[in-house]
């Protein structure tokens, strides 16, 4: 997952949506391009789909569904994965890189807002990130150990009438710190598909 995860102070997620849903509203598998803030390509995300069933999970268990999205780079080749159980509240994300653990990410209770927790391969935490107050769009991330404010997750809203209409859910990572490591972008760049799903993915 490294090529999808630059040292560079930005990275975007364009949720796409398909035809089904822009038409009908039904639900289709989540689908998102991951490029730089320049709009420069890095690879995908991608639900995997499982037929009919799975299409009715996905539009009737909304966020308490399993399911597995695997990340991919710019030539198609899969380069790691998350997994997500079923789960009423509580969900839980793993996520791993060429068949190793890089870590998991739970969401924990809050009011009015999505709380996450971040965890590396050794099940220490690593980061919490949370909204603040009813500015929902916006997601503070913090360091685990410090308190310090290391990134900030917000969700665009582009203001084009297709986006409204489609309801794409379009995010933005910003690498407050220089020095995060690519385990932990790795790990940010997984709990966004899981904020996305908790928070703002249409039941």
């Amino acid at each position: 997952m490294d090529a999808l995860v630059p040292q560079s102070r930005y990275l975007l997620m364009k949720q796409i949506k398909e035809g089904a849903e822009i038409v009908l509203g039904w639900n289709t598998r989540n689908r998102y391009q991951i490029s730089t803030e320049t709009g420069a390509p890095l690879g995908m995300a991608v639900e995997e789909s499982r037929g009919m069933s799975a299409s009715l999970l996905r539009n009737f268990m909304g966020s308490m569904r399993a399911c597995r999205i695997v990340f991919s780079d710019r030539s198609g080749q899969e380069v790691g994965s998350a997994t997500k159980p079923f789960r009423f509240y509580f969900h839980h994300l793993d996520v791993e890189e060429g068949g190793r653990n890089l870590g998991s990410i739970d969401r924990r209770f809050a009011w009015l807002t999505a709380h996450l927790e971040v965890r590396d391969a050794a099940g220490t935490l690593r980061a919490r990130i949370q909204g603040k107050g009813l500015r929902i769009w916006t997601y503070h991330v913090t360091d685990a150990a410090t308190g310090q404010e290391i990134a900030t997750i917000k969700k665009k809203w582009g203001g084009a009438l297709s986006e409204i209409f489609t309801q794409a859910d379009n995010f933005g990572i910003e690498f407050l710190d220089p020095n995060a490591d690519a385990g932990l972008r790795k790990l940010l760049l997984a709990a966004v598909l899981l904020l996305d799903l908790v928070a703002f993915e249409q039941r």
